[in-house]
């Protein structure tokens, strides 16, 4: 059985990255908030997460995240609060930013 923990790494991970490429260049992120249900159990197999940006604030953005099993089946679904640190920051030297 796959621990729940890791499910939840799954969400946290693709909610985080989905407001990331969204905030400034010298700006960090940190999660404030993360509320997760989980759908099904999962025993083997591969875990595909995707998150997306509900809304990206300057201090405060809203995310969430949802995990499927290789058959597509829907395990888990999530949701993240993240706030904005000006000038907190990681130097990446890869482009951050997106058009949306």
């Amino acid at each position: 059985m796959v621990h729940g923990g890791v499910l939840a790494t799954l969400i946290d991970t693709a909610t985080f990255w989905s407001v990331f490429m969204r905030i400034p260049e010298n700006a960090g992120l940190v999660n404030i908030d993360l509320k997760l249900n989980y759908l099904k159990p999962v025993t083997s197999g591969v875990l595909i997460a995707e998150g997306s940006a509900i809304r990206s604030g300057k201090s405060i953005s809203y995310a969430e995240s949802k995990v499927w099993d290789a058959n597509r089946d829907l395990v888990a679904h999530g949701i993240s609060t993240l706030m904005t640190l000006p000038g907190k920051g990681l130097r990446m030297h890869f482009p951050q930013f997106l058009d949306e």
